[in-house]
């Protein structure tokens, strides 16, 4: 019945979906060029009823949650060395993940990486506290390699979840020191202390820092003007 394929939970949609998947992957192994696999395809999207876009996107969705999966290990399997690159490429070549989808899941899979690590994929953690533990660069430096992430896509991806961490800090160690300017050199080593915790750069830290500083300021002027 038509309503029992439209339900993707349902055991025969789930068949169904199967079948469309094996059916590429079996074009595919037996080395059909393009034109030949879009003809066949074409035929079974016809037996089906169903336009090629549906068939693909359901393809994709039997396939991805299988490499989604084999990057899960990836994580768990980082430090025993029993995971590469070379390894990825051939699950995506046997599942037929493409480049645009790889590049998004393997971004998402070194995120989440960096979340756990940081303790921020909790339902409640405490900013102030949350930072890396020793060897988290070394093992996110290996992760990028096996992930084949460019440098600044890993850099970016840390930057994304350290960057208001490293912001709660630094804005209340500036109240702090606005209130009780003895306290500014404290402030300074809490903050240098901060960022090491956290892998930020000169650079980076730098500029939030004036930030920081900044809002501090704003907000005592803007008691001042209350």
């Amino acid at each position: 019945p038509t309503e029992e394929l439209a339900d993707p939970e349902h055991p025969d949609r789930m068949s169904m979906d199967k079948f469309l998947f094996l059916t590429e992957r079996s074009l595919r192994a037996v080395g059909e060029t393009d034109e030949a696999l879009t003809f066949e395809m074409s035929r079974v999207s016809k037996s089906f009823g169903l336009s090629m876009k549906v068939i693909e996107a359901r393809i994709k969705a039997i396939a991805e949650p299988f490499y989604q999966r084999a990057l899960t290990s990836t994580r768990t399997k980082l430090e025993s060395g029993a995971v590469s690159a070379e390894m990825l490429k051939k699950a995506r070549n046997q599942l037929g993940i493409n480049d645009w989808s790889t590049r998004d899941m393997h971004i998402s899979c070194f995120s989440e990486e960096v979340r756990s690590l940081l303790g921020v994929d909790k339902d409640e953690y405490d900013a102030s506290k949350c930072a890396f533990p020793e060897g988290a660069l070394y093992r996110l430096n290996n992760l990028k390699d096996v992930l084949e992430l460019s440098d600044d896509d890993a850099k970016y991806e840390i930057e994304h979840e350290v960057t208001p961490l490293f912001q709660t800090t630094a804005t209340a160690a500036f109240e702090e020191a606005m209130a009780d300017a003895s306290k500014a050199e404290a402030v300074w080593d809490q903050i240098s202390a901060r960022q090491a915790e956290l892998g930020l750069s000169d650079e980076t830290s730098t500029s939030m820092i004036g930030s920081a500083a900044v809002q501090a300021v704003g907000g005592i002027l803007e008691e001042a003007v209350q």
